[in-house]
């Protein structure tokens, strides 16, 4: 395998969390919500949150310099504000 299509690939596919503040809580957080539809609110909080902290735990949520230098600060942000708003649900 080519290791380096693996980390582009990968990082293309968390790109979403780097958006916009907008964007990221309006469309890609409400859409996830939505994929968990037969999850009760409380139990989606929960397991969303521990997701989101395990991944801000991450030296870079990213694996490419690329996208860590676009869009990790943004994506670091938009989580943090997830987690806080998720925290009120549960």
């Amino acid at each position: 395998y080519d290791v380096d299509f693996i980390k582009v690939f990968l990082d293309l596919d968390l790109a979403v969390l780097g958006e916009d503040y907008w964007y990221y809580n309006n469309v890609y957080a409400k859409n996830v919500e939505k994929e968990y539809y037969y999850t009760d609110k409380a139990t989606f909080a929960q397991s969303r949150i521990k997701f989101l902290e395990g991944a801000l735990k991450q030296n870079s949520i990213y694996r490419t310099d690329y996208f860590a230098e676009k869009y990790e600060k943004n994506a670091r942000a938009n989580m943090e504000s997830e987690i806080e708003f998720l925290s009120i649900v549960k």
